[in-house]
């Protein structure tokens, strides 16, 4: 006998209560009216007051069941995390389909309808958005079966900062058997829209680095520089890869060390001898120069931002080719989704 479908919506927050306010009461409301659909919200550790708002404004749902409230105690993460909070936010769900729901997008009765119409519970489907048609605000929108989000390890935790890990997550599922749908195209643009620093604003990279420079070395290929605040670098050559997107030369980012001695930065990478760029402030941007070398610093905050947003991707698209090559649709080896958390403000579970 098949058993009925129960739907949970996933939702992570990490400082995402701007976005909170206008989607979750409507997100709630579309949920009553679907009888076997829950919420699951975790506070990944958030700065904004979002636990406090949940306690004023939303209790009754809580006490209804429709929501369940669960704040991380233990790690207490300083940066955000795709992966490790979705796969403990799906890992809380308590329904045998689950779907991934951003922070910032609305959920319609024409979604859950057509979740528990298209999701079979007893077969291996999992509906997806259709990167040719989505925009980036959509590419994270998933619905599949519990089962198979366990079979193939949840989301792989290696990707670090912005972007790919729902690809990869697709892309195993279908090395494993899963057959892929597309959502349909009428499902997107339902969200709330907000500048690109919003995604990488709460990473590493965004509250670490100090200091970016780009050469540009013939019209497919740079070389950048990245100065960290405590010292150390990551350099690569970037290049437009077949798929026109950026790519990363083979070897991936070189690691190193930088100091700053007047107006010369001595710069080492691992393994190699110490190079000494003198720091030119006689043009409008500044510039690296070393021989023949010149970098141009990234001053212009969309410049910036954009820099920032292609580093995190470039580095996950990588690890998502390899992925492919290798054939192997588990991550995680050793668990997924480990954690400490209080449920509905009482309640301790550790997931281990």
């Amino acid at each position: 006998m098949t058993p009925p479908a129960r739907i949970s919506l996933c939702t992570v927050s990490m400082n995402r209560l701007f976005t909170l306010k206008e989607t979750l009461p409507g997100n709630i409301a579309c949920s009553r009216r679907f009888p076997n659909t829950e919420i699951i919200l975790l506070d990944y550790n958030s700065s904004d007051g979002l636990e406090s708002w949940v306690k004023e404004n939303c209790l009754q749902y809580i006490e209804e069941g429709i929501l369940s409230f669960y704040r991380i105690i233990d790690p207490l993460p300083r940066y955000f995390s795709h992966a490790h909070s979705r796969n403990i936010a799906f890992r809380l769900a308590t329904g045998n389909i689950i779907c991934n729901v951003n922070a910032d997008y609305h959920v319609g009765d024409n979604i859950l309808g057509y979740v528990s119409n298209e999701l079979p519970v007893n077969d291996p489907l999992a509906l997806i958005a259709d990167l040719n048609g989505a925009d980036r605000d959509n590419i994270g929108r998933i619905c599949l079966r519990t089962a198979d989000f366990h079979t193939v390890g949840g989301f792989d935790e290696s990707f670090k900062g912005y972007g790919y890990e729902d690809i990869d997550l697709s892309l195993r599922l279908k090395m494993s058997g899963v057959h892929l749908k597309y959502l349909p195209n009428t499902f997107f643009n339902n969200y709330v829209s907000h500048d690109d620093i919003r995604r990488f604003e709460n990473s590493y990279d965004y509250h670490h680095l100090q200091r970016a420079f780009v050469r540009k070395i013939d019209p497919g290929t740079s070389s950048v520089l990245f100065l960290y605040k405590d010292g150390k670098i990551e350099a690569g050559t970037l290049i437009k890869a077949e798929d026109h997107f950026p790519s990363i030369q083979e070897g991936g980012w070189r690691k190193g060390h930088w100091n700053s001695i007047g107006n010369h930065i001595h710069i080492e990478e691992v393994g190699e001898e110490t190079r000494t760029f003198l720091e030119d402030h006689s043009h409008n941007v500044p510039q690296l120069v070393h021989g023949e070398e010149i970098y141009r610093e990234v001053i212009r905050s969309e410049d910036w931002n954009d820099i920032l947003l292609r580093k995190s991707i470039i580095g996950n698209y990588q690890m998502m080719k390899n992925r492919r090559k290798s054939g192997n649709c588990r991550a995680n080896e050793e668990g997924f989704g480990k954690g400490i958390v209080m449920k509905n403000f009482c309640e301790i579970i550790e997931l281990k």
